[in-house]
């Protein structure tokens, strides 16, 4: 039952298979007609798919699930699925917000000073963020706040981590009304608050990241890390042998 529902987020997973394949997602989440939720997943979401079925059916109903980190690439090898591109939300998003310039965003997540040292950035970008709200609210204040806006969001940026991000975004698809992009980017906010550094490039080419923020930060990031990607790897045995069968 459990390697079911990996394999059911699994087969989820939008292959973007090259950057003209990328150019089109893009056109397609900025240009979106109804409400739309992305999604990213990594070992670590893998790791909480296995431990959840809550977060297994918010993943579900992404729109999007793309594809984020080297872990994900070996298991879908060895899986026999398609890998297409990294996807990291990290170098995706903004590339979604260079070309929203017009559209007014919010901003839900991470903590002072670093929401507001965010949004200072994207506006100096040329961005609309026309409203914003620390990570650490109930579902019910985020809704009701956004609910009362005289101007309603048309992208909704979460950066919560997993796995309040994905609940919080399945009742703003459901309970708000309207279009809107809703995005969930986990660390997204930090980083354009330079409150984390990037891993050097030949690192992200390498899909190493992950080791360049374990050295920053060992204690916090261990369990995850170092712990998780031992329990992310056993799977992938199980899954291979789970699908032959």
């Amino acid at each position: 039952m459990a390697n079911n529902r990996l394999w059911d987020v699994l087969n989820k997973i939008k292959n973007i298979a090259d950057p003209a394949a990328e150019q089109q997602l893009l056109k397609e989440l900025i240009n979106i007609e109804n409400s739309v939720i992305v999604s990213f997943i990594n070992a670590h979401g893998l790791n909480l798919t296995a431990k959840s079925q809550t977060f297994r059916e918010n993943l579900l109903r992404s729109d999007y699930l793309l594809r984020d980190g080297s872990g994900m690439s070996i298991m879908m090898k060895v899986l026999s699925l398609p890998v297409g591109l990294n996807m990291n939300g990290t170098d995706l998003i903004p590339k979604i917000l260079s070309q929203s310039k017009e559209i007014p965003i919010a901003l839900l997540g991470t903590k002072e000073p670093y929401l507001t040292q965010a949004k200072a950035r994207l506006e100096s970008q040329g961005l609309n963020i026309i409203y914003t709200c620390d990570g650490f609210q109930s579902n019910e204040h985020y809704l009701e706040q956004l609910k009362r806006l005289p101007v309603q969001p048309k992208i909704i940026l979460l950066g919560m981590g997993m796995p309040k991000q994905e609940a919080l975004s399945v009742i703003l698809k459901d309970r708000l009304a309207g279009e809107r992009l809703i995005i969930n980017g986990g660390a997204i906010i930090d980083f354009t608050a330079e409150r984390f550094d990037r891993a050097p490039t030949f690192l992200r080419k390498m899909g190493c990241e992950w080791l360049y923020r374990l050295g920053k930060e060992p204690r916090r990031l261990f369990n995850r890390y170092v712990i998780g990607n031992i329990s992310f790897l056993s799977k992938i045995p199980r899954l291979y042998f789970s699908h032959k069968k």
